[in-house]
């Protein structure tokens, strides 16, 4: 599967099916992998998994690969923008499922899908509330800026998100964290 970024991820059978929470799960772990035109000659690999303890998901194994005779220094590292690889990496490998377990959606990121129903129901209060909780709660799980990724999705700014990232914790789609 090919990304917009110009990643990509390989799925394999190891891989286990991780709740994420609201009914969101992720097939993980993933393997990303960056081509070099992305990052100044240098092709990057990386494994990312749900680590429990963090409640988000991390990279656990990144290879930096030279094109050649380039070393790997330790700019070449820092320049490396690896919490937006995991990211995207990340985005496409979220399903939504059923209660009773069905699939609901599978491929499209949690905010394609979460725009797509608020637009098509604007005037169903809860049902934006449970996406935009699922916007924030992916966001959070991947390291992202929950509140601004919020704000983004609605279009609307930054303290008008917090004020339904708070009505979705006092409906209990969120937990008080």
């Amino acid at each position: 599967m090919t990304m917009k970024s110009g990643s990509s991820i390989r799925f394999n059978i190891f891989q286990k099916r991780t709740s994420i929470g609201l009914n969101m799960f992720m097939a993980l772990p993933v393997r990303i992998d960056i081509p070099k035109d992305k990052n100044n000659g240098f092709s990057v690999k990386i494994l990312a998994d749900y680590s429990s303890d963090k409640q988000r998901i991390v990279a656990t194994s990144v290879s930096v690969i030279s094109d050649g005779m380039e070393e790997v220094t330790g700019t070449v590292m820092r320049s490396l923008r690896l919490r937006e690889y995991v990211r995207d990496g990340v985005k496409r490998v979220v399903e939504l499922m059923e209660d009773d377990g069905s699939l609901v959606f599978s491929g499209d990121s949690i905010e394609d899908m979460a725009r797509e129903h608020i637009d098509e129901r604007p005037a169903d209060r809860e049902e934006k509330l449970l996406w935009i909780a699922r916007v924030y709660r992916f966001s959070e799980v991947t390291n992202g800026s929950p509140t601004q990724d919020v704000a983004e999705l609605l279009g609307i700014s930054t303290r008008a998100a917090t004020r339904w990232i708070a009505e979705c914790r006092e409906t209990g789609l969120l937990n008080k964290a």
